[in-house]
């Protein structure tokens, strides 16, 4: 009789245990990629756009033929 009431309660521990490990584990992975991917990502797209001006400019600096 005491195993019904002693199984689930094991079974429910041991999911809020998954639940609070899996959380936490999600936590750590994000602020790793806060720090490393999008730091990286961010300079990637800063030197996208100085990329895009240099090549404006250069249009505007060379004169056409109309």
């Amino acid at each position: 009789m005491e195993i019904c009431f002693v199984a689930p309660a094991a079974q429910f521990a041991a999911a809020i245990g998954a639940s609070v490990r899996g959380s936490t584990r999600t936590q750590s992975e994000f602020d790793r990629y806060m720090v490393t991917d999008q730091k990286l990502s961010d300079g990637l797209s800063e030197m996208y756009a100085q990329g895009l001006q240099s090549g404006q400019a250069l249009r505007n600096a060379v004169p056409t033929r109309t």
